[in-house]
């Protein structure tokens, strides 16, 4: 579950614990955060109620959990998420970058981590698009291309950092199966 997702619930649960709001069974609180929910823009569903044990026994209506499946809609992600997302499905359909393409030996996960980290220290500097490659970049010079400013370089290190979380990600299920 996201941190916005987390944050409304949890503030949802505080203004009952404050009196702002009146919800004396659990199907009025879980009412209030679907409400709240929806009301920030994501898409929920409820999947249903069941008891939960471990509600307490004096709870008005015995204590049920409620079900809920919550989505947030690509468009009102946070920009800098879509950003990232939006650069990585550029490196992967312009660039070629794809799932077999980065587990090569040529792009193991930590070269791209190492990627990302170059990218964030050209950021850094006062004019990333002057900044030479750091000594441990992976790969030819030719393919850095600290260019865009600051946050274009922190976009594609943000995009490097998920291509490595990904091949991770891949190399752990391998090993898993």
């Amino acid at each position: 579950m996201s941190t916005p997702v987390v944050n409304c619930i949890s503030y949802t649960l505080e203004a009952i614990k404050r009196g702002f709001y009146h919800a004396a069974t659990s199907e009025e609180v879980a009412s209030l955060i679907y409400s709240a929910l929806v009301d920030s823009g994501y898409v929920v569903q409820v999947m249903g109620r069941h008891p939960d044990p471990a509600a307490d026994s004096a709870h008005p209506d015995g204590g049920y959990a409620v079900d809920m499946q919550i989505n947030v809609p690509f468009h009102l992600s946070p920009l800098p998420i879509r950003d990232l997302v939006n650069e990585r499905s550029r490196q992967i359909l312009v660039e070629g970058y794809t799932a077999k393409h980065d587990g090569s030996t040529y792009h193991g996960a930590a070269q791209l981590a190492g990627a990302a980290a170059c990218y964030a220290l050209a950021a850094a500097s006062p004019i990333p698009s002057e900044f030479a490659a750091p000594h441990f970049w992976p790969w030819p010079p030719k393919a850095w291309k600290p260019k865009g400013g600051t946050r274009r370089c922190l976009v594609k290190s943000g995009a490097l950092a998920l291509a490595a979380l990904e091949q991770l990600d891949r190399l752990a299920l391998q090993a898993k199966n």
